[in-house]
């Protein structure tokens, strides 16, 4: 493995989820716009703006009314998109650095690969039975959170098990270095004993 490597969601795929949900939540909308127009549940109002006399027509609120949800959902489309592709891990030889975006506010954690406590995915998900997109948790110990995650992570399984891979190879490293530590200091105070008792 390199020194760094990145791992982010696919911005194409994000876009496409993300158009699909508006698309979804859009034609819901308007059906239910177009139901209520059928039960002539809008007359009601049209009847109290009569009253005043405002005089309000149904298909000029029909086009409004699909212009705003249009604009909403490009609006969704676009914030969703860039929300989502500017989280990413970055993976080093000792630690992973995290970037989650909530919102507006950018945070960025340092996780040491021996406070990784677990990596999971869900294998359920729409997304990851349609594109092998999945969010991904990073569960940790002896940090300020307990756990991150990272939204519509591509192939997660292969990301689990290369993270995986890596912290195995960190702690294998770690372990390794202790126990030469141990014989060392083991070595020279059996060195040192020899040498009192001469």
């Amino acid at each position: 493995m390199s020194d760094q490597n990145t791992i982010q969601p696919n911005k194409k795929k994000v876009l496409i989820i993300s158009a699909i949900k508006a698309l979804i939540a859009s034609l819901g909308i308007l059906a239910l716009i177009v139901f209520m127009n059928k039960m002539d549940i809008f007359g009601i109002f049209f009847g109290l703006a009569d009253d005043f006399n405002v005089s309000i027509e149904p298909t000029t609120v029909a086009i409004y009314a699909t212009i705003g949800i249009l604009l909403i959902a490009i609006g969704y489309v676009i914030y969703q998109t860039l929300l989502v592709s500017r989280n990413n891990i970055q993976i080093t030889n000792d630690a992973l650095v995290i970037t989650t975006t909530n919102g507006l506010n950018k945070e960025t954690l340092n996780v040491p690969l021996n406070n990784v406590q677990s990596l999971t995915y869900d294998d359920k998900s729409i997304e990851y039975k349609l594109l092998k997109m999945s969010s991904m948790t990073v569960a940790l110990t002896a940090m300020s959170k307990e756990k991150v995650t990272i939204s519509l992570i591509e192939h997660p399984d292969g990301v689990c098990s290369q993270l995986q891979n890596t912290i195995n190879q960190f702690r294998a490293r770690m372990y390794q270095n202790i126990n030469q530590q141990t014989q060392e200091t083991a070595h020279t105070q059996r060195v040192s004993n020899i040498m009192d008792d001469f």
